[in-house]
């Protein structure tokens, strides 16, 4: 899930937009074929009581599991990849963990020389936020189930998940696809290995001067836009 005030959603509304307001799951709400509402009747009572914002409750299992720690939360540079709603998103997680108990040091790292390289192939002590947005709904399940190689992501042993995913990843038949895609994530959400929190993936407005082309035709809803949308862009002036 995504804190709306890293969105401007309030500064939209102010100027008359109408804004709708999901929640996201392990699939992002921009996906609605493949996504289930964490408030609708699709979703798992137990899935979906992990799914709330109860910063009592979260205290008291922080003290259950051992009391309060104070940890790192590695993320990059605001002025490097993903610009200001991110910056916004990282001081809120810290505002979040320490109303918990959970002491955290913010780490802003250049996003060339120590974020990718280093970050985010595992090699760092405490918390670790990345974007987890893709263009391709299933890209969600492949990135942290069947990538082995990388430290950060796939270190879940789960085996029974994994042939799950690989089975997924198999079908051909499209609305199969969906099914279990939508089924999945009540499992996903009960374990909990990753919290789903996509940057983009959301709410998105589009402005565009007239003599703009391809602007409406070539969108995505998450990362990618410079590469997959911008190279068909062309002005007609």
């Amino acid at each position: 899930m995504r804190p709306e005030s890293g969105d401007g959603v309030k500064e939209l509304e102010n100027q008359g937009f109408k804004v709708y307001r999901y929640w996201h799951s392990h699939i992002p709400a921009a996906f609605s074929e493949y996504w289930v509402d964490p408030k609708g009747a699709e979703i798992d009572r137990d899935a979906a009581r992990y799914l709330q914002y109860n910063p009592d409750e979260a205290r008291r299992l922080v003290q259950q599991a051992g009391g309060g720690f104070s940890t790192e939360l590695h993320f990059a540079a605001a002025n490097s990849r993903y610009g200001e709603p991110y910056r916004i998103m990282s001081e809120l997680i810290v505002q979040y963990l320490g109303r918990i108990g959970i002491n955290v040091r913010a780490v802003e790292e250049d996003y060339n020389s120590v974020f990718i390289p280093q970050t985010a192939r595992g090699e760092f002590n405490g918390l670790m936020w990345i974007p987890q947005t893709r263009v391709d709904p299933f890209a969600y399940l492949e990135t942290q189930y069947l990538i082995t190689t990388n430290r950060m992501y796939g270190r879940w042993n789960d085996p029974p998940l994994r042939d799950r995913v690989r089975q997924i990843q198999a079908l051909v038949d499209r609305d199969r696809l969906r099914r279990e895609i939508r089924a999945i994530q009540n499992d996903l959400l009960k374990k909990m290995y990753v919290v789903p929190m996509p940057y983009g993936a959301g709410l998105t407005f589009t402005a565009y001067q007239p003599w703009v082309r391809n602007a409406v035709d070539y969108q995505t809803f998450g990362q990618g836009w410079p590469a997959e949308c911008l190279p068909y862009y062309w002005l007609d002036r």
